[in-house]
């Protein structure tokens, strides 16, 4: 009974399990702050946006402080580091004498007791504060991100305004140190290409979108490299009307063609004067009007050759057009650009990071001996793409387009057939001509790269 007694007295039960329930309440508090900090950061930022439309006012809060992380997370970790600090000294100074009474009882461990006694509730401590306190909580903040952050998004507003002055004064020290270490904030984006690229395989593999749709973003991404000089059909390919010839003869020409737009020109090629529908031209056909060119005719949209891709489906969206003519820097009438030949470029990019699919590629074509038989009208940056090529002297000055334009550049006359350039340790020789045009071209790749040989 007195032994007993001693045991009771050197442990005052009430008073421990009241101090654990205070620091089973901070290790809490902690995890609430994890997982609202994680909630917050991971919400998708169009989720929010539809539940604060629908009158959710947590959510609206929660793309505001998602708008200025760097104040916000400077809130919670003042409140992380407080609680810990208080969790650690806190149960330091109330659980360590009791643990030590009890450690004490063990054979052995009397003269040691009070130091293993400190090191058994700072590991307890620790447990509680990586299970309950971060790990559990962040979980939980990953599978119910936007409902949580729409929650907690008011308080976590409130202890960011209380901790204002505390959050600028690590701010501005914060920027004393980065100026002492002359260390400057990154003017990169938050997110780049390639890390949408990635998310999107992970999506994929997740099974959120069909491998077709991932390759479908990936080629348009690929578009926003690409011009419109690269993409259009060029001038020697193209049949237009002239309404200096009579109506009989642009109407047998559209007869021969199977394009629903036709370029206007007026005697020179380079004198564009704008499209004709070839339902302008059928409606006037079935009302019975005199079929009239010039009357059919409708002002055409240029853009300049270099135009990004993309620019030019915007301008062709304002005016509501299927077709564009694309000039060069003189005025000059290069060619055209459809709505048909973005989407065949975007195809084409489907298949630009895979060498084994370059026979899908318009105009391209491997050759029993390993090498490839190209178009020379087929863009440079595809080319590049293709082949694996790093860089094409010249393309980044604008000096060309094609690789016919890379030949010409280099060559700095008309080549003759067999004349050759290389590029990267690929041999590109002249085997077609046009006129003075460069109609295809032989790539040969280094010995070590060739594939469909024996």
């Amino acid at each position: 009974m007195q032994e007993r007694a001693r045991f009771r007295k050197g442990f005052p039960t009430p008073v421990v399990g009241l101090n654990i329930t205070v620091i089973l309440l901070l290790v809490v508090l902690n995890g609430v702050l994890a997982m609202t900090e994680l909630a917050i950061v991971s919400a998708r930022t169009g989720r929010l946006q539809q539940m604060a439309a629908n009158g959710n006012k947590g959510a609206a809060t929660a793309i505001e402080l998602a708008a200025d992380p760097g104040k916000f997370l400077s809130s919670v970790q003042i409140g992380i580091t407080l609680i810990g600090i208080a969790n650690g000294a806190f149960g330091g100074a109330t659980l360590t004498e009791p643990m030590a009474n009890l450690l004490s009882k063990i054979p052995g461990i009397e003269s040691s007791s009070k130091s293993i006694a400190g090191l058994v509730v700072v590991v307890l401590i620790t447990y509680l504060s990586l299970i309950i306190g971060e790990l559990v909580p962040k979980r939980i903040a990953l599978q119910r991100a936007e409902s949580i952050a729409a929650t907690m998004a008011g308080p976590m507003k409130a202890v960011s305004t209380a901790f204002k002055p505390i959050v600028w004064f690590l701010a501005v020290s914060n920027d004393a140190v980065l100026a002492l270490l002359r260390i400057k904030e990154s003017d990169e984006p938050n997110i780049t290409e390639d890390e949408i690229r990635v998310m999107l395989m992970q999506a994929t593999d997740a099974g959120v979108f069909e491998r077709a749709e991932q390759e479908m973003v990936a080629g348009v991404f690929g578009l926003g490299d690409r011009t419109a000089g690269e993409l259009m059909t060029p001038r020697h390919a193209i049949s237009w009307l002239d309404i200096a010839e009579s109506d009989a003869s642009n109407i047998r020409t559209i007869s021969k063609g199977n394009y629903a737009l036709y370029p206007v020109i007026d005697d020179e090629p380079d004198n564009v004067v704008g499209v004709v529908s070839t339902r302008d031209i059928l409606q006037q056909s079935l009302s019975g009007e005199p079929l009239s060119i010039r009357k059919a005719v409708k002002p055409a949209l240029f853009v300049p050759e270099i135009l990004p891709v993309l620019q030019v489906l915007r301008a062709m969206r304002d005016t509501k057009t299927n077709m564009a003519i694309v000039i060069d820097e003189y005025g000059g009438f290069e060619g055209i650009i459809t709505n048909n030949d973005v989407i065949s470029g975007m195809v084409d990019e489907l298949g630009s990071d895979d060498i084994d699919r370059q026979e899908e590629i318009e105009g391209v074509s491997q050759l029993p001996d390993g090498t490839w038989q190209v178009r020379g009208q087929l863009g440079a940056h595809q080319f590049r793409e293709l082949f694996g090529i790093k860089e094409l002297d010249g393309e980044e000055a604008g000096r060309f387009e094609t690789i016919a334009g890379y030949i010409l550049d280099k060559l700095g006359h008309i080549p003759n057939l067999g004349e050759a350039v290389e590029a990267d340790g690929y041999r590109i020789e002249v085997v077609a001509m046009d006129g003075y045009r460069i109609e295809t071209v032989k790539v040969t790749p280094p010995v070590n790269n060739r594939t469909g040989e024996e």
